[in-house]
């Protein structure tokens, strides 16, 4: 099978002013991704994902020069997806790749108070909540002119893993009106105390919609993955909420690292999921 068989990667640069004031060029470099046989006489759902720098593995045009850990090979799994059932579904990333990471994925200290997991000082300068109004604002406009995707909340996903699970997880339920369903992988919840949620969940109007979460963790590693089970283990509570306890689905693996090799093979289980 050659690259182009495994569809096709697109990058563009977004300004934002309003949203992205934090940033010196209010500028953020994204992706798209579209699989192959992708066709403007179709409408595809759209999976909103973080870290676009190494998502990609074989894809048309994928530009894997930052990809130093390792690819999550998620043209792969979603051509993989196409040769099984359907259509597949289109991928738009954002790049973090500007030292801003730490910052763009953690909510602000109005969230609630920080734990000891938070060993950066970045963290204590949150700007998700900008970054989420940009996706929201800016991102999703452009996808949705630029491209044949279907706009329901059901078809319409966010996902991510660390830093970018927690945005992922967050925005997802924060923006509830948008997104059907959330891909939490090795969520850094616990950078917030249980509290924090608490208060967040309480104070939220869920009739809005209730996503369908698939979360992946790590156990049994003795590192950094064990210290983010525990408040990964806690998205239960949102059964409390109203949430049906077959749309939360967990994958705990016994040692599995914090690291694109066992976030590449949840992906698959979580587009079978969510969207085979």
């Amino acid at each position: 099978m050659n690259a182009t068989s495994y569809g096709k990667v697109e990058y563009f640069t977004l300004k934002d002013t309003k949203n992205l004031s934090y940033l010196a060029n209010n500028s953020k470099k994204i992706s798209v991704y579209t699989p192959n046989g992708y066709t403007t006489g179709k409408k595809y759902g759209v999976l909103y994902m973080f870290d676009s720098q190494n998502l990609y593995t074989a894809a048309e045009g994928a530009d894997k020069s930052s990809d130093s850990y390792g690819s999550w090979a998620v043209d792969v799994a979603v051509t993989d997806l196409v040769q099984n059932c359907g259509d597949g579904i289109i991928i738009v990333a954002i790049d973090n790749t500007d030292g801003y990471r730490d910052s763009e994925l953690t909510m602000s200290q109005s969230f609630g108070k920080l734990t000891n997991l938070a060993d950066n000082s970045s963290f204590y300068s949150g700007k998700l909540d900008e970054l989420g109004n940009f996706m929201e604002e800016t991102l999703m406009p452009f996808v949705r002119e630029q491209y044949s995707v279907d706009t329901s909340r059901e078809h319409t996903g966010i996902a991510g893993s660390s830093s970018g699970g927690l945005a992922a997880y967050y925005l997802g339920l924060r923006d509830n009106d948008l997104y059907g369903y959330i891909g939490a992988f090795s969520p850094a919840n616990g950078l917030f105390e249980t509290s924090a949620w608490s208060r967040f969940y309480a104070n939220k109007d869920f009739s809005l919609g209730r996503p369908k979460i698939y979360v992946y963790c790590g156990k049994g590693d003795n590192s950094l993955e064990d210290m983010l089970l525990p408040a990964t283990k806690e998205i239960v509570k949102l059964t409390s909420y109203g949430f049906n306890a077959d749309s939360i689905i967990e994958n705990y693996v016994s040692g599995g690292t914090h690291s694109e090799n066992y976030w590449r093979t949840a992906f698959v289980e979580f587009l079978n999921k969510m969207i085979g």
